[in-house]
């Protein structure tokens, strides 16, 4: 779940993996709906409308971990606006049998 208020208008709202964290995952729902999503060369990125100045940005990932991935998954999720990152939050999920 990401929680934070837009200090400025971010024009077109998208989150990234940079180290690919959803690799290992299936995310089965987003709340608000993604635009579009794309997955490219294993990272993958979510796309949102625009959103105002001040305007609270609240986004929730619902999903699973793939029977796969029983380790350490570790890497940011950057917010961007359209290419131009803004944040990077750092997550790590630790998977036990």
């Amino acid at each position: 779940f990401f929680n934070d208020t837009a200090t400025t208008e971010i024009y077109t709202l998208s989150l990234h993996d940079a180290l690919p964290i959803w690799r290992g995952m299936s995310i089965d729902t987003i709340a608000p709906d993604a635009e579009s999503a794309e997955g490219l060369d294993g990272t993958y990125s979510y796309h949102f409308g625009a959103v105002k100045a001040g305007e609270a940005l609240r986004i929730k990932f619902d999903g699973q971990i793939q029977p796969r991935a029983l380790r350490v998954l570790e890497g940011d999720i950057t917010i961007a606006d359209d290419k131009t990152d803004l944040i990077a939050i750092p997550l790590s999920i630790t998977v036990l049998p």
